[in-house]
């Protein structure tokens, strides 16, 4: 078990162990957070290091999915560049938001049309600057430059295999 008052103010979760002390460099998100058809509704423009506000938040934003048996513990009390992104509402997915927009094109079938290409790539990926869909759950918290952090330690998951 961990002792909340040793954290540091933000935590970032990877399945590498980077050394005891390094500077992690904004990225586009490796498997940004889709809806129900596959469409990404996170931000894949704004090149970013996710953190968490806490332990906790960062395991609530694998939401179940820990597709690695060891996850490597970092943090900081300073984020450089530090931006909160947007959450969306549970039920939404990215039909709602390119509507809400007022992007969608006249007679749109999600089931017969590629969103996307409907919308035209640029205006697509602009629609979603800045959201992360759960950030308000998770607490997802964003460094948009490089920033200095500390190795704190790693998570086990144990799987069940069959």
């Amino acid at each position: 078990m961990y002792n909340k008052t040793e954290l540091p103010n933000f935590v970032h979760l990877t399945d590498k162990y980077l050394g005891e002390t390094v500077t992690l460099k904004p990225n586009l998100p490796r498997e940004p957070f889709e809806d129900e058809f596959g469409n990404p509704i996170e931000d894949t423009s704004t090149p970013r290091v996710s953190f968490a506000d806490s332990l906790d938040s960062a395991l609530l934003a694998l939401k179940g999915y820990a597709p690695y048996e060891v996850y490597y513990i970092y943090g900081t009390d300073k984020l450089n560049g530090r931006f909160v992104p947007k959450s969306l509402e549970d039920t939404d997915n990215a039909v709602d938001v390119i509507k809400r927009k007022g992007l969608l094109p006249k007679g749109f079938d999600q089931k017969e049309e590629n969103l996307i290409l409907a919308v035209g790539r640029d205006r697509y990926r602009k629609a979603f600057i800045g959201i992360v869909p759960d950030s308000d759950t998770t607490g997802e918290i964003w460094a948009k430059k490089p920033t200095k952090v500390k190795y704190i330690g790693k998570l086990i998951f144990n799987k069940i295999k069959r």
